[in-house]
C-alpha cells in the first residue's frame, strides 16, 4: 500500500467515516477517463466521507476473450496493472489492486462504506 494512503488512515481518528470507491475493468489499457472518474466521485464524496480509491483489474481469460470479440490483442495482466500504477503514481488516495480485506482488518475502528463503479466493462 501506498504510505501516503497508510498515513492518511493512520492519522484519522476512531469512528472516522472512510468511502473506499472501486472499480473493477479491463483496464486495457487504463485511460484518463478511469482516473477522472475516481476524482469526480471524491469531489461528490469528500464533504461526509475521507476517500479512498481502490482500482482493480479483470483477469488476462476474461480480457483476452473480450478482446478477441472485437479482434484486438489484449495487454497481458501484468503489463495492465503497471500501467495502471503508473497512471495513479501521483494520486496518493488511490491503490492498485488493494487487498480490501486487510484494510478492513487493519483499521477496524474506522466506519467503512464502498461505493462501485463501473469502469465501463
Amino acid at each position: 500500500m501506498k504510505p501516503e494512503l497508510v498515513k492518511l488512515l493512520a492519522a484519522l481518528p476512531s469512528g472516522s467515516p472512510v468511502a473506499i470507491v472501486h472499480m473493477l475493468g479491463t483496464l486495457c489499457p487504463i485511460t484518463t477517463a478511469h482516473v477522472q472518474m475516481f476524482e469526480a466521485a471524491k469531489t461528490v464524496l469528500e464533504d461526509r466521507y475521507t476517500v479512498i480509491g481502490g482500482l482493480f483489474l479483470n483477469d488476462s481469460d476474461f480480457v483476452n476473450h473480450k478482446m478477441l470479440q472485437k479482434n484486438l490483442r489484449s495487454l497481458t495482466y501484468e503489463t495492465r496493472i503497471e500501467l495502471a500504477r503508473m497512471a495513479t503514481a501521483s494520486i496518493p488516495w488511490i491503490e492498485v489492486d488493494p487487498d480490501i480485506h486487510s484494510i478492513f482488518d487493519e483499521w477496524s475502528d474506522l466506519k467503512f462504506t464502498s461505493f462501485d463503479m463501473n469502469g465501463a466493462d
